[in-house]
């Protein structure tokens, strides 16, 4: 069974705030790259649904992509 894009686009929500709480480099990276993750399920779950974009909520700030 498939998370839903809101579940999606929370797990992603999460990450960002727990990047953005994160003193260490390496884990800043981590969590950002498991956002990123979780934004293109939330995308992918979307456009299933009918969605093209998140809920306000879980926009949040924007990070520099990870490479």
């Amino acid at each position: 069974m498939l998370a839903s894009a809101d579940y999606c686009w929370a797990k992603a929500l999460e990450f960002t705030r727990r990047a953005e709480d994160a003193t260490d480099h390496e884990v800043r990276d981590y969590f950002y790259r498991l956002r990123d993750v979780w934004v293109k399920a939330a995308n992918d779950q979307g456009l299933l649904d009918g969605r093209q974009t998140p809920p306000a909520a879980a926009a949040g700030p924007s990070a520099p992509p990870i490479t």
